[in-house]
């Protein structure tokens, strides 16, 4: 089950946005309003609408929109585990392996995640 959700990041007001777009496609109206040279009718109004519509956008796109999906189900943790050449090295002298050390950690991660969570190891 995927939930969708719109929003706007830093949760900029829709009524501010709302007479803002609307002030924007005024403008994009008003600026062919007075072509020089004339323009005919049709090339101003595709081009009115072209002008007001970008201008909206970039107010749209200013206001930074979000769409966020959600899956349902358990969530999915995924932990990283080194297995370079350098885990070989002791952690301290005399004392156990990194990678063992490593192993340890991850293993205490999987048991205090088992049943919450699925655990992946990389």
């Amino acid at each position: 089950m995927t939930n969708l959700s719109f929003h706007l990041a830093p949760n900029a007001p829709w009524v501010m946005l709302l007479v803002l777009s609307l002030a924007a496609i005024l403008l994009g109206r008003w600026a062919y309003r007075f072509a020089v040279p004339p323009v005919p009718a049709l090339a101003r109004r595709t081009l009115t609408a072209l002008r007001a519509l970008a201008l909206v956008a970039l107010l749209w796109l200013i206001a930074q929109p979000v769409l966020e999906r959600a899956r349902g189900g358990r969530p999915h943790l995924v932990v990283l585990l080194d297995r370079s050449r350098s885990m070989r090295l002791p952690v301290a002298p005399g004392g156990p392996p990194r990678a063992t050390v490593a192993q340890r950690a991850v293993d205490e991660i999987a048991r205090a995640w088992h049943g919450r969570a699925s655990v992946e190891v990389m």
